[in-house]
């Protein structure tokens, strides 16, 4: 699976603690759903959302998604600033639609994916994770642990 950022390893290390009965974890393109569920069951319970866990090269960051148009990419005109290899000026925005968030990638050199699946006008949920570039991201629902826009 290649070399993974130090958000990714945490996204890996939150998932074997949380299938600590489990005999042996091999991490796949498919269990970074599992994996980002494991680190949503570690945040605080007053951590809230809609928002963003933003990790690269530089750390982590959380950020509070707030409006209805977030953009993002390396361009310090943006929403959020991702400074990293492999992001365009105006990477991607995510829009609120209906009360749900929406991904679009903006014609970007290298994609958007989405749990590790090319994706653009994709609605998220709780614990997809955003690959934009160097960044990897976790976004985080209007309330701990629901997928947004289920049904209440």
């Amino acid at each position: 699976m290649g070399n993974r950022t130090a958000f990714e390893s945490e996204l890996a290390a939150a998932c074997r603690e949380s299938m600590a009965d489990t005999q042996a974890v091999v991490m796949s393109q498919q269990d970074w759903l599992t994996v980002a569920r494991g680190l949503l069951q570690r945040l605080q319970e007053d951590t809230r959302g809609p928002a963003l866990l933003v990790g690269g090269p530089g750390g982590t960051q959380k950020v509070n998604l707030r409006g209805t148009e977030v953009v993002l990419g390396r361009s310090e005109d943006c929403t959020v600033c991702l400074p990293y290899r492999f992001v365009s000026r105006r990477h991607c925005q995510l829009r609120l639609v209906d009360e749900q968030w929406v991904l679009e990638d903006l014609d970007s050199a290298n994609g958007t994916l989405v749990n590790g699946i090319p994706c653009d006008g994709k609605p998220l949920l709780a614990g997809d994770i955003l690959q934009v570039g160097e960044a990897t991201i976790l976004f985080l629902p209007s309330e701990r642990g629901a997928p947004q826009g289920s049904p209440g």
